[in-house]
């Protein structure tokens, strides 16, 4: 798709997690310039200066749908959506795989961005990258 980008770093070729089933997911999302605004990694938010104590730093599960759009929220991060760029990559994967994914801001945070009281976060029409890898299905 046009202002979208995937690849897969490691895994298999395997389909991907059927619907209603749901999987572990660790992730990194940056800017382009390498500034890290998001991740369920401990180890890399004490690194990148955006550690919160008060955060439970686990993996997201995340409930598989029948197409992105339905695991997606257009611009936010609410409820259960997820921006739709990160979404489509989630629905490109299955269990045990790693994966990159670049998108322009339509398949983000749009023109609003999504900014703190910090003052971090994505400034509006930025374009995101995400590295993520999913774990192991658990029986």
């Amino acid at each position: 798709a046009r202002g979208y980008y995937f690849k897969k770093l490691s895994g298999t070729v395997k389909d991907t997690i059927p619907q209603n089933e749901s999987a572990n997911v660790w992730y990194v999302g940056k800017l382009l310039d390498g500034y890290v605004f998001d991740t369920n990694i401990a180890d890399t938010a004490k690194k990148y200066g955006i550690y919160d104590p008060s955060s439970n730093y686990t993996s997201l599960t995340v409930s598989y749908e029948s197409k992105y759009e339905l695991m997606s929220s257009e611009g936010s991060e609410s409820g259960n959506g997820y921006v739709t760029g990160f979404a489509r990559a989630l629905k490109s994967m299955t269990y045990e795989d790693h994966a990159v994914t670049f998108f322009w801001s339509k398949y983000g945070y749009g023109a609003d961005g999504n900014v703190g009281n910090n003052g971090g976060g994505v400034p509006g029409y930025s374009m995101l990258f995400f590295d993520i890898y999913v774990d192991k299905k658990q029986n």
